[in-house]
């Protein structure tokens, strides 16, 4: 399970974590933007219920990845950490032997590129089932998000779509609420978006092909916890799931204009299609 925080340093935080944990059981945890590191952190850790954590502490009170375990059921390795993602080489007897990233992409647009870059080189070097989960601040569609769009706003959804193709990733979609995070209490001032999630490769899918995610129901936090599980039934909304183009969507008088209205030639074949898949769903 991953779930970005927004602050751990409150009594009311370890509540809330301790009815989540009580109820789902996560066998690995990841929390993201903490905001407290040192001492204060070290604190905070002994009270989570795992006893095994590896962290990136926060700057300040941005950022920051912990991620946690019981070494009684995993061997974690970390193979790499730095400020926007934590990899870890997770060995179980019970399980094949996978790669796991916390992802914690920053705010900051400009420097996500450097994350995704990362990544791409660190996917053509690996053999092994890899899965990323995490808060990417970044959404791939303007169907992720709540509001008008901008020029700036289809600009990231391509760069964040043309990181998941060259990095051969597919996203496992997700049952639960739409959106991952929202602010705002009335319709002036609600913001919402999908800008957590998890990715896999294509291993990974062979391995695991009964993954699923869950979004969870808020709670201390303006971001969902993200429930990832080896097994279990597929997600209602997988991107994976099979699609079917109907015959007589042809012969609607305005499948011309939604063609054309929503047909994106500024992204890669695959991810294009994919998109074009998701408003046909909707539109029909």
């Amino acid at each position: 399970m991953s779930w970005n925080v927004g602050g751990a340093g409150s009594r009311a935080f370890l509540r809330a974590l301790k009815l989540l944990t009580n109820q789902h059981k996560p066998d690995i945890l990841i929390l993201l933007e903490p905001q407290i590191s040192g001492t204060t952190a070290d604190l905070v850790c002994e009270k989570l219920g795992y006893p095994d954590i590896a962290r990136v502490d926060a700057n300040g009170r941005s950022g920051g990845i912990w991620l946690c375990w019981d070494k009684k059921a995993f061997d974690v390795e970390i193979t790499s950490a730095c400020f926007q993602h934590l990899t870890a080489k997770i060995t179980s007897a019970n399980l094949s032997s996978f790669l796991l990233t916390a992802i914690y992409a920053s705010p900051n647009y400009q420097l996500q590129p450097s994350l995704w870059n990362s990544l791409i080189t660190f996917s053509s070097t690996i053999s092994l089932p890899w899965l990323l989960t995490g808060d990417f601040n970044a959404f791939r569609s303007l169907n992720e998000k709540s509001g008008l769009a901008t020029t700036s706003t289809a600009r990231r959804c391509r760069i964040f779509n043309n990181f998941i193709d060259q990095a051969n990733l597919i996203d496992l979609g997700f049952s639960g609420p739409r959106f991952t995070w929202s602010r705002g209490d009335t319709a002036s001032n609600y913001k919402a978006s999908r800008i957590d999630r998890s990715l896999c490769n294509s291993t990974w899918n062979e391995c695991f092909p009964n993954s699923t995610v869950i979004h969870l129901p808020r709670m201390q936090s303006d971001h969902s916890p993200i429930l990832t599980s080896i097994g279990g039934r597929s997600p209602t909304n997988s991107p994976s799931r099979p699609f079917r183009f109907e015959a007589s969507w042809l012969a609607h008088d305005d499948f011309a204009s939604f063609l054309t209205g929503t047909w994106d030639d500024g992204s890669p074949l695959h991810t294009a299609l994919q998109a074009f898949a998701d408003h046909l769903k909707e539109w029909s």
